[in-house]
């Protein structure tokens, strides 16, 4: 039945992306440019590979690339295994602009760029490394989403939600300020509800996101792409 389900959102999604607005993807390349040789933080994900088993694959990993200094190295800051924990590494120019990765398109959700980017690259790279990551657990978490919403809830200057599908993004007991820090949450791990002016109602079930955003307006459902209506330039949030 589940089978059936996805097979059944997935003939559906394309003609909703029609007629409800736009399923906005920004690649990463279109911002070198726009960038250049300035500090920048990029908010990225990107769907679960065909590699991994088939009901998992409408799920987004998550991650950041950072730069703090003009014409500084790239450094990412990610859980990219189940058995890595919390990893920091360089990456070169290329790979930070690269517009796919494992065989999927990588979406950039949020795009910091300039001055304010040097300060919240420096704190994500302190923060990270003093994160210790006791297990990692792919449902309902935690897991590499639970980890970046940690970073964004920490550093509300990023302003940006992670992907309705990034599973583990609420498995934490809390009550607070969302992760844009413009609105509150209140999570119990498997069962949580936000509200906000950018993220608008959000209901977290079993790992699950269903809601409306507000800034861009966004359909938010399982197992398929966000749904989001674009005005004005479609696609990236950016500082």
């Amino acid at each position: 039945m589940p089978f059936v389900l996805v097979r059944l959102l997935c003939l559906i999604v394309p003609l909703a992306c029609l007629g409800f607005g736009s399923c906005a993807i920004t690649p990463p390349s279109t911002l070198a440019e726009r960038i250049g040789s300035q500090p920048a933080v990029l908010v990225k994900s990107l769907r679960i590979p065909d590699t991994e088993v088939w009901y998992s694959r409408f799920a987004q990993h998550s991650w950041l690339d950072v730069r703090m200094q003009p014409d500084g190295v790239w450094i990412r800051l990610e859980i990219e295994t189940p058995r890595s924990g919390v990893t920091l590494f360089r990456i070169p120019d290329e790979e930070a602009y690269a517009d796919r990765r494992w065989g999927r398109a990588i979406h950039v959700r949020k795009a910091v760029i300039g001055e304010p980017a040097a300060e919240i690259a420096k704190q994500a790279i302190r923060l990270t490394r003093n994160r210790k990551w006791p297990h990692y657990q792919a449902y309902p978490g935690p897991n590499s989403n639970t980890y970046v919403a940690e970073l964004l809830e920490a550093l509300p200057e990023i302003g940006t939600t992670l992907d309705a599908n990034a599973v583990g993004k609420d498995f934490q007991l809390r009550v607070g300020k969302s992760e844009t820090g413009s609105g509150v949450e209140a999570d119990a791990y498997i069962l949580g509800l936000q509200l906000g002016l950018q993220e608008g109602i959000e209901l977290h079930l079993l790992g699950f996101t269903l809601g409306l955003g507000l800034q861009p307006l966004t359909l938010k459902l399982p197992f398929v792409p966000e749904l989001r209506w674009m005005w004005g330039n479609r696609g990236i949030e950016q500082l």
